[in-house]
Parts: C-alpha cells; structure tokens; sequence
C-alpha cells in the first residue's frame, strides 16, 4: 500500500486496530492524534460512527423500553428485545472490526 506510515509511531494496522479497542471513545481518540495516514483516520472515523451509531440505537430502545412500561409490558418487552438485539450486533462487529 502507498498509504503513509502512522503519525502515531504505531504500526498503521495497530494504529487501525486501536481505534476500535474502546469502540467510539478510542476512535475519537485515534482520529484526533492521527495526522497523516488516512487508512488510520478512515478506521477511526468507522469506529465513531458505525460503533457509535449502534451504541446510540441500542441506547434509545433501552430507553423507549424504560417509558414504555408505563404503557405497554408486550411494548417494553419488544423494545427490551430490540436494544438487546442491538447490543449483542454491536459486539459482533466490533470483534469483526478488531479483527
């Protein structure tokens, strides 16, 4: 690859695979700190969206389950599925993207 060397002093795949160690936060992390390989920004970039989206859908079906109690139990129930399906989809992709 022609990509530039990590301006982090990391190899560019460890550089790569740390922007997803904490999921959003390291991501972040990593897309501040990297300043010249875009293989590095672009695994960071993914880390804050792709985990960080998927963090933010399972977080609000947690949270429309938690209203929907006063409501609905199938409701909650449904929604309390959802955000576990969710998280459990986080996981797998994020041990996909360490990978």
């Amino acid at each position: 690859m022609t990509d530039q060397a990590s301006s982090t002093g990391l190899d560019r795949n460890i550089a790569a695979a740390l922007a997803y160690l904490a999921g959003p936060v390291s991501g972040l992390l990593i897309f501040v700190l990297e300043r010249t390989s875009s293989f590095v920004r672009f695994h960071a970039m993914q880390s804050i969206v792709g985990l960080g989206g998927l963090w933010l859908v399972a977080a609000a079906f947690g949270l429309l389950a938690g209203l929907a109690v006063f409501v609905s139990a199938t409701g909650f129930f449904v929604l309390l599925y959802a955000a576990w399906i969710t998280g459990a989809a986080w996981v797998v992709v994020w041990i996909i993207c360490l990978v």
